[in-house]
């Protein structure tokens, strides 16, 4: 997760995203390794944008972040590929696996939690983000 505050970053994280994916498909080189790959990079995306909806230059309600997670399972993108999500780090895969479950309180939570984690015990969270 990138640590400056990027105002566009879920804009600019998923175009990325769907911009590899036409290539991929244009290519016929679409496997379902191929979007293992691309549904971990997306979970990293989303979770870290449901992480930095929190923050306070978002301006964004606890309202307006639920509906942001909800808005989020509805996107092409989600649809495509969240099935696919098995990353291999601790971290990684307990964001997967909670995004995978569509329970947005518990995605709401999780991102709290990490937030928590991220202000107070920075070590930590560098130590889950590397941990497999």
């Amino acid at each position: 997760m990138t640590h400056g505050f990027i105002r566009d970053y879920w804009d600019l994280s998923y175009g990325k995203i769907q911009k590899f994916l036409e290539w991929f498909q244009a290519e016929n080189a679409l496997s379902d390794e191929a979007k293992t790959v691309f549904a971990n990079e997306y979970v990293r995306y989303g979770f870290s944008a449901v992480w930095r909806n929190r923050d306070a230059r978002a301006k964004m309600s606890k309202q307006n972040q639920r509906k942001w997670v909800e808005d989020f399972y509805s996107l092409p993108l989600t649809r495509q590929l969240l099935a696919y999500a098995n990353p291999q780090g601790r971290l990684a895969a307990k964001m997967a696996k909670t995004l995978q479950s569509r329970n947005v309180a518990k995605v709401l939570r999780l991102a709290a939690t990490i937030d928590f984690i991220s202000v107070h015990f920075s070590g930590l969270l560098t130590h889950l983000r590397q941990s497999r």
